[in-house]
């Protein structure tokens, strides 16, 4: 399972690709600021948590993993600048510069294992000023025993099925804000 954490928390900087399939915009335009303005993501690295705040009412909260020490996830105010499907690359071994079609999924309780399609792998990009616009995502991860880890090269990473809940409900343009 190790070698396809690997592979997966693979992003941008590894394949020197961007890791969303969406438009690549560095910033949000206006309207879509305007428009999502009533929507905020708070991810609180010391808590391991992403909160998603709606109309300044909590909507939902969930666990997630963050930058290890070297790789920090970035701190700071910005904006969700795109959505879209996530896509990994092998980085190493025979596969190498192929695109990843399935992730096996290990639970925390490790009893149940199955496969999802890359189809249902998804990503927030997030632009916070100072860094690189296109090297960190909120994404899904395939082994979630992880979340609430420090492992990743500065994403935010959340099981599958939070991911899968939290995609449809926020808008490209929301704020995001990236606290100690």
């Amino acid at each position: 399972m190790s070698y396809l954490l690997s592979l997966f928390v693979a992003s941008a900087t590894l394949t020197n690709q961007p890791a969303l399939s969406s438009t690549l915009s560095a910033m949000p335009t206006k309207a879509q600021i305007k428009e999502a303005r009533h929507q905020k993501i708070v991810v609180d690295i010391s808590k391991r948590r992403l909160y998603f705040v709606e109309y300044g009412m909590l909507v939902k909260k969930y666990r997630v993993g963050v930058g290890k020490p070297k790789t920090p996830t970035p701190l700071g105010e910005g904006f969700i600048r795109s959505k879209g499907r996530m896509v990994f690359r092998y980085v190493k071994g025979p596969n190498k510069g192929k695109m990843i079609k399935w992730v096996t999924v290990k639970t925390s309780s490790g009893a149940r294992v199955i496969k999802v399609p890359y189809s249902k792998i998804r990503g927030l990009g997030i632009i916070i000023p100072g860094y690189n616009p296109y090297q960190f995502y909120i994404h899904s991860t395939s082994d979630e025993t992880t979340v609430d880890q420090e492992i990743s090269r500065g994403c935010v990473r959340m099981r599958i099925p939070d991911m899968l809940e939290l995609f449809p409900l926020i808008k490209v343009g929301a704020k995001i804000v990236i606290q100690p």
